[in-house]
């Protein structure tokens, strides 16, 4: 199902509200995938530029496994973020951007299945 950015925003904002319950409290790369979500959503290119600068360059402590791979993942959707022409664009114009968006809903503590 396709979702418009409109119902995403619900839908996001949704899964926010459930992320204490389904992520680790206070864990860094779920904070940085809620903002780029929040960023996304709001629709400024300028703080999203800003926003996927940071998460390609953060660093997590090498001891923490999971969340290096969290990061790793989040520094993946960030990237392929960058190469889709049109981030602003319907979710349906760019499949590589519906994924990215889902992953970051996952990695922010949301349940991209459980999206009505």
């Amino acid at each position: 199902m396709i979702l418009s950015r409109e119902k995403f925003a619900r839908a996001a904002d949704m899964s926010s509200r459930m992320a204490p319950t389904l992520q680790p409290i206070g864990s860094a790369t779920a904070q940085m995938a809620e903002t780029l979500l929040h960023v996304w959503i709001g629709g400024d290119p300028v703080r999203l530029e800003r926003e996927l600068d940071r998460a390609e360059s953060a660093s997590v402590d090498s001891r923490d496994s999971e969340e290096g791979e969290r990061l790793q993942l989040l520094k993946a959707v960030a990237c392929r973020m960058r190469s889709c022409p049109d981030l602003f664009a319907s979710r349906s114009a760019d499949l590589g951007l519906d994924v990215c968006v889902d992953m970051l809903v996952h990695l922010a503590g949301g349940n991209p299945a459980g999206i009505p």
